[in-house]
């Protein structure tokens, strides 16, 4: 378990090095922060009408953990898959965090938005432009970025499998945390 920690630390530390050092794509750069700018703010609009209330600084922390938490998981999944990726990198890595991590903040927004009672129609009208953004930069990413090319196809469902048992957990875990 210990080494599970270190290792998703580790994973941790070499992105948030790798992120201010500048050397990713500017892709990844815009893709994150309006990501981010997008999970933040949506998620306190909706904390405004919704029961369940989170504070800023969870927003911040659990989008944070969530990215890490992504890559690590990219890297050990390629780790039990044979041959997951034809060259893996750092970068490969990142870009799958990514896309999880962006699949993860469109469900969570969603649940939470059908949670919503009052002022539905609001948060609709700012909940759906920012998918479309989000959905724009994913388009525009798979042109310029061969992540998911070099991934291989069992590597990539295991991926979308194992992405939607923990958006399921996730989706219990805000249950759980509605009801207490």
């Amino acid at each position: 378990m210990e080494s599970v920690l270190i290792e998703v630390l580790k994973v941790g530390v070499n992105f948030l090095i790798e992120l201010f050092s500048g050397d990713l794509p500017s892709l990844y750069y815009i893709w994150f922060v309006v990501l981010f700018l997008l999970y933040f703010s949506l998620g306190l609009i909706i904390n405004r009408f919704s029961t369940l209330k989170y504070k800023g600084w969870e927003l911040i922390a659990g989008f944070n953990i969530g990215i890490v938490i992504h890559i690590s998981l990219a890297k050990f999944l390629s780790i039990i898959v044979e041959d997951a990726i034809k060259s893996p990198s750092a970068i490969s890595y990142y870009f799958l965090g990514l896309v999880m991590l962006t699949g993860s903040v469109i469900v969570e927004t969603l649940y939470r938005w059908i949670r919503v009672k009052a002022k539905r129609p609001l948060v609709t009208f700012l909940i759906l432009p920012s998918f479309i953004i989000l959905l724009s930069i994913f388009y525009f990413s798979m042109k310029d970025i061969s992540a998911i090319a070099t991934a291989s196809t069992s590597f990539i469902v295991t991926l979308s499998i194992v992405t939607t048992v923990l958006m399921m957990g996730l989706i219990i875990l805000l249950e759980k945390g509605e009801s207490a």
